[in-house]
């Protein structure tokens, strides 16, 4: 009697990935890249079209301060309108944060706009670096290619471009704080954890995980 002939399905299962990640990865990678540019386009005319949103917020508070005006006092850039009522849309980061804008208040909003957005987009990308580097990956490969796309074709992407905000920044302090980690630097991540958490109080939660691993003087460093 003959024996059945046996189905190898993991190389059928290897085969299909193979060709998957020949033809669809690379398809798909274009197609996001083709949407990343042109929502980006999109994002940053509404940037304009909105005089700079949140970083008009930024670049007027400061200029309010120079005048002996508060931080937080309104402005022309805090006036907006929202279901048909006005309503003043008040910058509302701590007072060092006002500090990355200084620099740029002897600009004009215009200026300094495509400044701000420079600077984020250039903290976006030493944050992929350093992750690559710290994980060893220093060739684009495909999949690499994959994620840059999406990354540039995400919603929170073009909400950051379009609203102006400080997300380039963050993104590099957490990386930072995610750099440290992976190494067991605890010192240096409290000192980035304590630094991010002054900047936005969602980064304080890391203090006290560091001391759920019983990294109690780092957990102290970061709160204080």
């Amino acid at each position: 009697s003959s024996s059945p002939i046996a189905f190898d399905w993991s190389s059928g299962l290897d085969n299909w990935y193979y060709v998957a990640r020949r033809t669809f990865l690379p398809l798909l990678a274009a197609l996001l890249l083709i949407y990343g540019s042109f929502a980006t386009i999109a994002s940053l005319n509404l940037f304009i079209d909105g005089r700079y949103f949140d970083f008009a917020r930024f670049h007027e508070a400061i200029h309010s301060w120079q005048q002996g005006f508060s931080l937080y006092d309104h402005t022309y850039a805090t006036r907006g309108w929202f279901e048909g009522q006005r309503f003043d849309f008040y910058n509302l980061n701590a007072p060092h944060v006002s500090l990355l804008v200084w620099p740029l208040s002897g600009m004009t909003v215009d200026n300094a706009a495509i400044v701000w957005t420079l600077v984020n987009i250039t903290a976006l990308a030493v944050s992929g670096w350093l992750i690559a580097d710290t994980l060893g990956h220093y060739v684009m490969t495909k999949t690499m290619w994959v994620i840059v796309a999406f990354v540039l074709a995400a919603v929170p992407t073009q909400q950051f471009l379009a609203a102006g905000q400080l997300t380039g920044v963050t993104t590099l302090l957490a990386t930072a704080i995610w750099r440290a980690v992976y190494r067991e630097q605890w010192t240096r991540a409290a000192v980035w954890i304590g630094l991010a958490w002054s900047v936005k109080l969602f980064f304080l939660p890391l203090a006290l995980w560091l001391g759920l691993r019983r990294q109690y003087r780092a957990s102290l460093i970061a709160v204080l």
